[in-house]
């Protein structure tokens, strides 16, 4: 299995922890790896090369892991405009997929803002109260995990039925119960699956070149729900334009 990834084009959205040990994983199966960050300290210890955006992708060979200093949101819409990575690692703080929708209707000319509370507070009464991590009515921002406390396990296979780390018993895949919640409430809505790998996720590149045809159809007025969930945790934007 070495080589399933062998050329494949890999953006990372980060160069912390979690974008390291995602860099790395894919670099010992011979993809093309890409980090991005505002911060080229971070990446340091890790990174074969330094690139510009202009010869970001075509500098990097297979097995290498190239570095380019930017907003790793700004980045990606650029270089997507040249060529789809075909997986993405989102290892940044905060929701590098709402980032991205938010910056592509901006780019689009509309006024981006959150949805209505009242909404949101439908939507969060569809997830039960022991999965939710954070609720935020004013940025409508909704952050889901059956891990409430501590830590996961290592490289934890996430099975449907029980958590590894606390052992309690699970409702389901967190991906169909955000998508459940979101059911009816957004014009617009779609939860990417995030895959784990080595303690990171990735997504496939498809599925957000999907979410962009997606959403550069929208009109004004439209409400949007977008998440990205692994089995165990979740994080929601939801917004309107």
């Amino acid at each position: 299995m070495k080589n399933n990834f062998k050329d494949t084009l890999v953006f990372v959205a980060g160069g912390g922890f979690f974008g390291k040990k995602a860099s790395q994983w894919f670099k010992d199966r011979d993809a093309k790896v890409l980090v991005v960050d505002i911060d080229r300290e971070k990446a340091i210890d890790f990174v074969d090369i330094e690139v510009d955006i202009s010869n970001a992708y075509s500098e990097i060979d297979s097995g290498v892991i190239g570095f380019l200093k930017g907003d790793a949101t700004d980045c990606f819409i650029e270089l997507t405009e040249v060529v789809f990575p075909k997986i993405v690692v989102p290892a940044i703080p905060g929701h590098f997929l709402g980032r991205i929708s938010k910056k592509i209707l901006t780019n689009n000319g509309f006024e981006v803002k959150s949805i209505e509370p009242s909404i949101f507070k439908e939507i969060v009464n569809e997830v039960p109260d022991d999965l939710i991590l954070t609720k935020d009515y004013e940025n409508g921002v909704l952050i889901t995990s059956y891990m409430q406390e501590g830590e996961c396990s290592e490289n934890c296979p996430q099975p449907i039925d029980i958590c590894t780390a606390t052992q309690k018993n699970k409702n389901g895949l967190m991906s169909d119960i955000l998508d459940e919640a979101i059911e009816g409430f957004s014009d617009y809505h779609n939860v990417l699956i995030s895959h784990g790998i080595n303690g990171a996720g990735y997504i496939e590149g498809s599925d957000i070149q999907k979410l962009i045809k997606d959403i550069h159809q929208l009109e004004s007025g439209a409400t949007l729900s977008i998440g990205t969930s692994c089995s165990c945790h979740g994080i929601l934007n939801c917004i309107k334009i």
